[in-house]
């Protein structure tokens, strides 16, 4: 019997994440707790032998509807622990703490400290406030503020959403070039990236945009602080990873990792950043690494995509996390002895094998990587003597074989933009 059986029911994970989701689901089977996975549609998570059950529930979108499914749920399954795996429902996790905890065991700070978070322009307010640095930005809330703003900012730009909560384009924005199409660009990306009216009742000047400068190291070179912070003084737990390659290459989400031994300002300039917002639970920080210098540009409150990653590392988040809900506080610190150093013995290197190749064979054949290149990566891959996959597992394997499928799958239908993205990387 688990030693969690008598505490929790069982855990309850919703639609997010999807590498994020399948590692936690994972590491609560191992350790014997029972995971319903609820989602709108199937994904590779779906297949997992560790799943213990599968529910449709309505869009995180549709808010009203999601937690209306949710409340019912709980009232119907008590005793399930309920944890956010993306930006969404850890915003509507916290908005509708009060009423969710009635029926379910949670772990969320309330709305007032995700807000902080998950806006990127309060984010990097309370960074200045701290002293730990940021890639520049600007705020405008006018269309002359963006004029005034243009001299200052140099090329090439990102216009960003302060926030994807509450986005119903989900756009990350877009990259400008040219000071001269910098307000056409702004107007475009500000008209498109349209909110719900929930977010803007909660803040007034959230569809205006951020503006910041541009680092082309964020594509290869960002420092990824994970782990735990629990209410107590004391309860800091966390790992370093490097991000070395992402897919598709030039513009897209993170593939290649391996460990690192993070700068011990940057472990402590975390922790502060998390004690000063008031924030407790699983978090991922990143940094993008430029010529010594550490720029923050994002703030994870929830199940990331690379979770595994620290798990694989003696770091199981997901039980930690539990340990909150299950144990007296005095028992915790003996759960998570192994947690505790971010000192690592070897180095861990961690990507989803069979998309490592794909990536690489596609932009050698689109003569944008050389052949000696080509051999340096698949040397990365052989040299580290610790060496984990994303997806595949000898022991739950139909995850790999749905994600491999759906992922092709994906490629074939969108033929031009795979094209573009993976030769021709000019996404």
């Amino acid at each position: 019997m688990s030693p969690y059986s008598e505490s929790v029911n069982g855990v309850l994970i919703t639609t997010g994440s999807y590498l994020g989701t399948l590692a936690a689901i994972r590491d609560f089977g191992r350790n014997g707790v029972k995971v319903i996975l609820a989602d709108t549609s199937m994904s590779l998570s779906h297949f997992s032998r560790y799943l213990h059950r599968y529910e449709s529930c309505p869009s995180p979108s549709n808010s009203s509807a999601f937690i209306a499914w949710l409340l019912n749920y709980g009232k119907r399954h008590p005793g399930l622990f309920l944890y956010p795996s993306c930006d969404l429902t850890a915003w509507l996790y916290s908005v509708h703490r009060d009423e969710l905890r009635q029926v379910f065991k949670i772990y969320s700070p309330d709305k007032g400290v995700l807000f902080e978070i998950l806006n990127k322009k309060r984010l990097m307010q309370h960074c200045e406030t701290l002293n730990i640095d940021c890639p520049k930005s600007v705020f405008p809330t006018s269309l002359e503020d963006v004029k005034r703003y243009a001299r200052d900012i140099k090329m090439p730009c990102l216009i960003k959403p302060q926030t994807q909560v509450g986005s119903k384009t989900k756009s990350k924005g877009t990259k400008v070039y040219e000071i001269d199409s910098l307000i056409d660009s702004y107007q475009t990306q500000r008209v498109k990236n349209q909110y719900e009216g929930y977010i803007k009742d909660y803040a007034n000047d959230i569809d205006w945009p951020i503006i910041q400068e541009y680092h082309d190291e964020a594509t290869r070179d960002t420092l990824s602080i994970a782990g735990f912070i629990g209410r107590d003084p004391g309860q800091f737990y966390c790992r370093a990873s490097k991000k070395v390659m992402q897919t598709p290459r030039k513009i897209g989400v993170g593939l290649c990792f391996e460990s690192t031994e993070p700068p011990e300002q940057i472990v402590r300039q975390c922790e502060d950043l998390c004690r000063h917002l008031g924030y407790y639970g699983i978090f991922e920080i990143e940094f993008i690494c430029r010529e010594g210098q550490y720029l923050l540009i994002d703030f994870n409150p929830r199940y990331y995509g690379q979770m595994e990653f620290e798990i694989q590392r003696s770091l199981s988040l997901p039980m930690i996390l539990l340990d909150q809900i299950n144990l007296e506080p005095s028992e915790i610190p003996r759960q998570t002895a192994t947690a505790i150093s971010t000192k690592q013995e070897g180095s861990f290197h961690y990507s989803v094998n069979w998309l490592f190749y794909m990536t690489l064979i596609c932009s050698w054949l689109g003569f944008n990587l050389s052949t000696t290149e080509l051999k340096e990566w698949f040397r990365w891959k052989n040299k580290a003597p610790n060496y984990h996959d994303a997806v595949y597992r000898s022991d739950d394997i139909k995850p790999f074989i749905f994600h491999l499928i759906a992922s092709l799958a994906k490629y074939l239908r969108h033929p031009r933009a795979t094209f573009r993205n993976l030769f021709l990387e000019t996404n």
